[in-house]
């Protein structure tokens, strides 16, 4: 049953969705609605600050912690002031740094 549902979900995914990892600033600026995206799709639109953050969390941006709900906040991979947690993060983050 595992594997059935691994190769539906494999298969049925875009070839964009699975090369590319940076959604277009023309769907981001769409009016398509939030849950109308892929998830990857919209958490890179939001990373790109292009989409307006859904998150209680605070954040320490500019040595103040202040909450990020509902603002247009760009990631640290995308040149924003918003931190990257997590080992893998913060390498991607340093590559896109080094890109762009």
């Amino acid at each position: 049953m595992i594997i059935l549902w691994s190769f539906c979900i494999n298969t049925c995914m875009l070839i964009r969705e699975v090369i590319e990892a940076k959604a277009t600033a023309e769907l981001c600026k769409s009016s398509k609605p939030n849950d109308a995206l892929s998830a990857s799709d919209l958490s890179s639109c939001k990373s790109q600050g292009l989409r307006a953050r859904t998150s209680k969390r605070k954040y320490k941006i500019g040595g103040v912690t202040q909450g990020i709900n509902g603002d247009k906040v760009r990631g640290k991979k995308y040149g924003g002031n918003l931190p990257a947690h997590g080992s893998k993060n913060k390498e991607n983050a340093r590559k896109g740094k080094s890109e762009g």
